[in-house]
């Protein structure tokens, strides 16, 4: 059975290799869908396509010139690829050249569909055995669907999701491999009806242009893609901003007024040698609410309390064009790494400083002490009893009698969770269900037990 923590840790392998790419290169790719659309969009399909959903996430990484510039990095940069790369039988990391994903879904995590394709040089027979013995051993019997797809071979598993806990959820989980002679895709849909197949199928097609793709059914992404090109790396969220909002506390006013009637955000890095070039691109529901005079105020904001931040950053322009905000700053590549690790890039993506919009990533796991509680209706209330102020957020993950898994998210207020703060979980526990609270490493890498209880 496919484990949600191992998902976690797939995705937080993806993400680091995402990030990790910013600090790369730009080799430039043949625009495919038209002269302002970078070549990767072709992979991107309409997400609605296969889920109703508003929240759509891009990301692309030029994993090859990522390692052409392995000596202008620090070495620690590579630790997670390297992890990565000794866990994969099949495929060597540095004969690869992209890497394009596309993720939807609702915020609660209850429908949730992603796609990622990766392309380079390897041996697609070799990678196709490993994920039928993979398979095998993880299904435990279970049925694996075997197919054919436009000149890819296709590898489908499901199971129940039961997200809600209580055996009601008429939810599924399912995964697809598409296995092809220059490219690899993985799909994972979480839906009553959709299926990880129909997510990959519609890659394919995206890829030969014959549907419609994200780049013409999106402006937000449209506008994104063309501001962001084809970037070393590049990243764009289409997503509901009151999440975002809801994080941030009231007094912090530039924060919040970047953030009013924003709909969509992007990223793009590319490395000049000793400096490299970070792009911030923020799309607004309208012209007049795209306010450079907003997102200078909140830079101004960083400079004041990063001396870090002023040292490293340098050449910050800030122009509006359209419904888009667009800062473009130069960075030192050296320290753009640090900056990412301590402030998850506040707004800049470098220097460390209390403006962010997460919470920094501890190297260790936190110390703290947990109670349990279950409540009448079901919940479990967690309080944090003692111990460290926990600045990440941390996963409260369900495990039931037959070995099903589901996580939901709390979310430091106020920028800690502390003595006295307690959580109250949305969904009511099964007899016999495992109730954890975990906090993970860096990029995802490892993951640590806070505490544990067991309902009745």
């Amino acid at each position: 059975m496919a484990s949600r923590r191992n998902f976690l840790k797939a995705s937080g392998a993806t993400f680091a290799l995402a990030s990790l790419g910013s600090l790369a290169g730009c080799t430039q790719l043949e625009t495919i869908t038209g002269p302002s659309a970078p070549a990767y969009s072709s992979w991107l399909y309409d997400p609605e396509t296969v889920l109703n959903v508003d929240n759509h996430l891009f990301a692309s990484v030029n994993i090859q010139s990522y390692y052409e510039h392995e000596d202008q990095l620090p070495e620690e940069l590579f630790d997670s690829l390297d992890q990565l790369d000794e866990e994969i039988d099949s495929v060597e990391l540095d004969e690869l050249q992209h890497m394009t994903m596309l993720a939807y879904g609702e915020t609660d995590f209850s429908r949730a569909g992603m796609s990622w394709v990766v392309s380079g040089s390897f041996d697609s027979k070799e990678i196709s055995e490993e994920i039928e013995n993979e398979l095998e051993k993880s299904q435990s019997g279970e049925d694996v669907e075997k197919g054919e797809y436009e000149g890819y071979t296709l590898y489908s598993i499901e199971q129940p999701y039961g997200y809600s806990m209580s055996g009601e959820s008429d939810s599924t989980m399912s995964m697809t491999f598409a296995i092809g002679d220059e490219n690899a895709l993985l799909g994972m849909v979480v839906d009553a009806d959709a299926r990880a197949k129909a997510a990959v199928e519609q890659m394919i097609e995206s890829d030969a242009g014959t549907v419609e793709r994200y780049y013409d059914t999106n402006e937000n992404a449209k506008t994104m893609m063309q501001e962001l090109g084809d970037a070393t790396v590049a990243m764009g969220l289409n997503l509901e901003v009151s999440i975002l909002k809801d994080w941030v506390p009231d007094e912090e006013t530039e924060i919040k007024a970047v953030l009013d009637d924003l709909e969509a955000m992007g990223m793009g890095a590319t490395i000049n040698g000793e400096t490299t070039e970070n792009k911030i691109i923020l799309v607004y529901e309208d012209e007049d609410a795209a306010s450079a005079e907003n997102v200078e105020a909140l830079i101004e904001r960083l400079k004041e309390e990063s001396e870090e931040f002023e040292e490293n950053t340098t050449e910050i322009t800030v122009s509006a064009d359209g419904r888009a905000v667009v800062v473009t700053s130069e960075v030192d590549t050296d320290e753009l790494w640090n900056g990412y690790q301590e402030s998850n890039g506040g707004l800049m993506g470098t220097g460390s400083s209390s403006t962010s919009f997460s919470s920094d990533a501890s190297a260790e796991a936190p110390q703290v002490s947990l109670t349990f509680e279950q409540n009448t209706d079901g919940t479990a209330t967690i309080t944090h009893s003692g111990g460290d102020h926990v600045t990440d957020t941390l996963y409260i993950e369900y495990v039931d009698d037959e070995g099903y898994d589901q996580f939901e998210f709390w979310v430091p207020e106020g920028g800690a969770i502390t003595a006295g703060d307690s959580y109250t979980t949305t969904y009511a526990l099964s007899a016999d269900t495992r109730l954890s609270v975990l906090w993970t490493g860096p990029n995802g890498s490892s993951f640590e037990t806070l505490g544990a209880f067991s309902a009745y």
